[in-house]
């Protein structure tokens, strides 16, 4: 759920203490020209009828441009955003490569096209910028879907190399854009091989315009027009011919008739690959040897500038040579408007590369690994790690990632997106034999949600650490990131209550030599807080809780002390202080929408729990959808069992209250489903928990049955067992299998869990589930027709819900007249005045079922202060009638005049259900 290097920056040295994600959090893994149009340094040769087809394509969902490297795919795309500009047209342009098949790592691009273009992402573009930190797959999806839908002119969005990231992730996301905004997005995709989108499905349908290879190359027209000046028509024909429009050997061609003051012999050309392979080497020798040399050597760059330039070919004369280059034309790329940065044309740098490697194989490989260190050196990690694998050199990928691994972590540099993107690129079996590495894919792991990996790999950097020459911070997010996969895998109390103390000491004596220290100690003791709130000690819980905020205190802020407000507000609330909890709420929500935006996972979480905390103690029925809605937003982030089974709760509860089971169903399917990739037990136990609620509830009697038993084989045995599974799901699992008892008229079996579960909520102090506890044991005796009984469990529901004013738990399981019973029982008693508000609230929650459609239309007029006769003008009745209607509200309301029936509507709670209706 938390980062777990939020205290450290690479593999020797420590983060200054003032350091922070807040601090100009660096945007360099951003690649700009990844988002322009290339600039060609060479009269493009017009394509009318293509463009034609294109503007012809606009108005439907797809075009597509398919054909081999060399064919002119990205020329056309170009001269097609230029015309679509100068109409004045919206246009978004992504070059994709291997990277962009993480999915956030492709969102990210996908909105800085949209911005470039002109089209307002509100909030998303500063989030894509930092690589949507924090945010899960469908949060960054549907918040991009809903800036897309304010789109209010047709937009173009061209995908350049689309085979490069094709994926299922990617092609799904591509094809829901168009599903949804098809009339307002139209998309263009670049590609060396067919789109597998569905595209024979949209062509056959009229939805997509399709441009084929044979489409593409050049006529013989467009070959004289490519090579005029340069090639007499004898020559353009023979070129033509022998190249078969095949617009880079066109250009090529072009190129080696300017340098060799002849007309080449094209007869002895032969197919597509040997021409390019000879036009390459023609092009290359006319050249001198010195800028042959840099062109064979850099051809194994997928961008460069000087600086880098110099690295790979061992000398300072780059920035010559590239000027000197410029005359290749088509073959060379701008990637900004500076001249800074360059590429090759794809096939031409193949063709070259392929030569290096053959003939000076040792260069070829000392080229991708000077490359490489460069890169390392100046924090382009993602290219770093490409070039050495490149080249099979894995050792020197983990070196250079392995270097900054932390520092990534700590800045979270690029988001999760690039740190996948990178980690994909080393072989799993160098992978596992460095720490700092595995620290990275565990936390990798542990922010998709992914904890049964996190577990995994955790275990082999365990048995790594026993022998490893560790330096301290090293040795401290060892620590770190074994506590974060502690946190939302299965808590074996024993065992890791041993683990979480025995390294609190060892990192709190290494705080002396290294203050960073502290943020660990931090997360540690939030860790044994959290875990002693869950077995019921709440006097240690509150002892840790404070001294981990004062090592928090001692650092700065870290990602950690996002995760200790939701601990300590977690506390407060258990502790039956939800005015304090949602204090602790509020505050970790301001911080993280501050430092993340207010659609991360943190940002999740806390409205979830502020939602949970208010959902209590609310007593206006029907308001359950924004709780839905929080808890599926934080289940789409990674957690344990502590955080997520709160909100489920809670979902069940007011699913039962307002007859939603169906969808709440929806939920728990849902959880089941992603359960799958969680080594989390308990969350197991509790999806079983809710399953027989909902069956229950639905009175699917064979299902319920079967959720009965498998909950049963472990809630009905010996204490000790119980004990470690912890007061919250022990309770719950009561609770349902004493419902699914009462559904089949087990009653005296019922009412026994009933008061062992009430005997656990007492012994913590637990206002909450006492008093769902006896409003479920009332429900129960009063079908047995115990209505004494039934008096006695409510009035002690009412005792204690008066406390934190708890009064959502009254709407399930006890019928609306045994509530109504207990409150006019309970009134009489001369009650506190806040034991009298929550019966207020408890009377206009029972009362707001009983109401015909007319008197809620008399209860508006006596809400505003109308006369018997100003009532019957107002709805065209008798003066009878209306005395008749009143006697009935009077009735209900427990009342005798018009008087007391005036003064009870207008105060407080049933004010405010008069006025909603």
């Amino acid at each position: 759920m938390f980062s777990d290097i939020d205290h450290l920056t690479n593999r020797k040295n420590g983060v200054p203490k003032d350091a922070s994600p807040e601090l100009d959090v660096q945007t360099s893994w951003i690649s700009r020209s990844k988002n322009r149009v290339p600039q060609f340094q060479v009269e493009l040769v017009e394509r009318p009828r293509l463009l034609a087809l294109l503007e012809n394509a606009k108005v439907k969902r797809f075009s597509f441009v398919v054909g081999p490297a060399g064919f002119g795919k990205s020329t056309l795309l170009s001269q097609w955003h230029g015309f679509l500009l100068s109409r004045g047209d919206r246009c978004a342009w992504i070059t994709l490569d291997e990277n962009d098949r993480e999915f956030r790592h492709f969102a990210a691009y996908l909105v800085l096209a949209f911005e470039s273009s002109g089209v307002t992402m509100g909030k998303l573009r500063p989030l894509a910028e930092r690589g949507f930190i924090d945010m899960s797959s469908p949060a960054i999806f549907s918040s991009v879907l809903a800036e897309l839908s304010e789109i209010n002119e047709r937009v173009v969005l061209i995908l350049d190399d689309y085979h490069k990231a094709t994926c299922d992730e990617i092609d799904r996301c591509v094809r829901l854009i168009s599903n949804q905004f098809g009339n307002k997005i139209h998309i263009t995709i670049g590609s060396r091989q067919p789109v597998d989108i569905g595209a024979v499905e949209l062509l056959a349908a009229g939805q997509a315009v399709e441009i084929t290879a044979s489409m593409l190359r050049f006529s013989d027209r467009e070959v004289k027009k490519a090579v005029a000046g340069e090639l007499d028509k004898e020559g353009s024909e023979a070129l033509h011919q022998y190249v078969e429009g095949w617009p880079v050997a066109v250009q090529m061609g072009k190129l080696l008739a300017k340098s060799s003051n002849a007309t080449p012999n094209f007869k002895a050309l032969g197919r597509q690959t040997v021409i390019a392979e000879y036009l390459v080497s023609n092009v290359l020798g006319s050249q001198s040897e010195e800028l042959q040399d840099f062109l064979l050597t850099t051809s194994v760059l997928d961008s460069f500038n000087a600086e880098l330039a110099n690295a790979v070919c061992c000398h300072r004369n780059s920035l010559t040579l590239i000027r000197q280059m410029k005359s290749l034309n088509a073959l060379v790329l701008p990637l900004d408007d500076e001249g800074e940065w360059y590429r090759f044309h794809h096939l031409f740098a193949e063709i070259l590369r392929e030569k290096l490697k053959a003939d000076q194989p040792e260069k070829f490989k000392e080229a991708h690994q000077r490359a490489a260190i460069w890169c390392g050196q100046n924090k382009m990690i993602e290219e770093a790690v490409s070039y050495a694998s490149e080249i099979g050199d894995h050792d020197l990928a983990l070196s250079v990632f392995a270097d900054n691994s932390m520092w990534i972590r700590y800045y979270q540099y690029g988001g999760l997106g690039y740190t996948l993107g990178i980690l994909n690129k080393i072989p799993e079996e160098f992978l596992v034999n460095d720490l700092s590495a595995l620290n990275t894919k565990i936390y990798s792991c542990i922010m998709q949600g992914d904890s049964r990996s996190a577990l995994k790999y955790n275990s082999i950097a365990e048995d790594l650490a026993e022998y490893a020459d560790m330096s301290i911070a090293e040795f401290v997010d060892r620590i770190n990131t074994s506590s974060g996969v502690l946190v939302q895998t299965g808590f074996d109390r024993d065992r890791d209550s041993l683990w979480l103390q025995k390294n609190l000491d060892i990192v709190e004596a290494l705080t002396k030599k290294f203050p960073m220290g502290l943020a660990v100690t931090g997360i540690l003791r939030t860790s044994i807080a959290l875990e002693s709130v869950s077995y019921g000690d709440f006097e240690k819980a509150q002892g840790f809780l404070e001294v981990a905020e004062k090592d928090f205190s001692k650092v700065g802020f870290t990602v950690a002390n996002l995760y200790f407000r939701m601990s300590k507000g977690w506390y407060e609330f258990v502790k039956n202080r939800p005015l304090a909890a949602v204090q602790e709420f509020y505050s970790g929500l301001k911080e993280a929408n501050r430092r993340f935006g207010n659609l991360s996972n943190f940002s999740n979480f806390f409205e979830m729990y502020i939602g949970v905390s208010n959902y209590w103690r609310n007593s206006v029925q029907g308001e359950g959808g924004g709780l839905r809605k929080a808890v599926s937003k934080a289940v789409q982030g990674g957690g344990g069992f502590d955080l997520y089974s709160v909100g489920f709760d809670a979902l069940m509860h007011d699913a039962i209250c307002s007859d939603g089971v169906v969808n709440a169903k929806e939920f728990v399917d849902g959880l089941h489903d992603w359960t799958d990739r969680i080594a989390n037990d308990r969350l197991k136990l509790f999806w079983q928990v809710l399953s027989l609620d909902c069956e229950t509830a639905m009175s699917q009697h064979q299902q319920a049955k079967e959720a009965f038993n498998s909950v049963t084989t472990w809630l009905y045995v010996d204490d000790v067992k119980l004990e470690d599974l912890g007061w919250f799901l022990r309770s719950t699992a009561r609770h349902a299998c004493a419902r699914y008892l009462r559904s089949v008229g087990d009653h005296e079996g019922a009412l026994a869990l009933i008061e062992r579960a009430i005997d656990d909520a007492r012994s913590i102090d637990s206002v909450l589930f006492k008093v769902r506890g006896n409003v479920l044991k009332a429900s129960v005796l009063e079908e047995m027709n115990c209505y004494e009984r039934m008096f006695e469990a409510l009035s002690e529901a009412t005792s204690e819900a008066q406390r934190t004013h708890c009064v959502r738990p009254f709407f399930a399981d006890v019928s609306a007249n045994g509530l109504r019973i207990a409150v006019q029982r309970l009134r009489k008693a001369k009650p506190t005045s806040e034991l009298t508000s929550l019966l207020d609230d408890l009377e206009a929650m029972y009362l707001r079922g009983d109401f015909t459609a007319r008197e809620i239309e008399v209860l508006h007029a006596l809400a505003d202060g109308c006369s018997n006769k100003e009532i019957a003008r107002r709805f065209n009745l008798s003066p009878n009638t209306v005395k008749f209607h009143l006697s009935k509200i009077y009735q209900k309301l427990g009342v005798e005049s018009r008087g007391a029936a005036v003064e009870k509507v207008r105060a407080g709670e049933i004010l405010s259900w008069v006025r909603s209706l």
